[in-house]
C-alpha cells in the first residue's frame, strides 16, 4: 500500500514493501525489504524504523531501521545490524 501526502512531499510505504536496484557494473543488484517505508522524493531521502532487509547476491543484511540518502548512494542502518558474507569458490 501507499499514500502520497502533503502534495507528493512525503510517500508512506506499508505491506512488505521492496526496493530494487539493478546491477551496473562495478555495483551489483540490490534489493532492500521493509515492512513500511517513508519517502521525501524532492530531498531524495528515505527512513524506516521497523526491521530491514538488504540482499545482494552472497550478502544478507538484516537490522532495525534505515535512512537513505539516495544523492549519496548511502543508507545507513541504525541498529542491531547483522551481515552474512558469502565468498565465491
Amino acid at each position: 500500500r501507499g499514500a502520497a501526502l502533503n502534495h507528493a512531499q512525503r510517500i508512506e510505504l506499508s505491506d512488505a514493501v521492496k526496493l530494487h536496484q539493478n546491477a551496473a557494473p562495478p555495483r551489483q543488484s540490490t534489493d532492500v525489504m521493509t515492512e513500511s517505508l517513508t519517502i521525501f522524493p524532492q530531498k531524495k531521502l528515505a527512513t524506516s524504523d521497523k526491521a530491514v532487509t538488504i540482499l545482494q547476491p552472497g550478502l544478507a543484511i538484516h537490522s532495525i531501521g534505515l535512512k537513505a540518502d539516495f544523492n549519496k548512494g548511502q543508507i545507513e542502518l541504525l541498529s542491531q545490524t547483522q551481515g552474512h558474507y558469502e565468498t565465491r569458490n
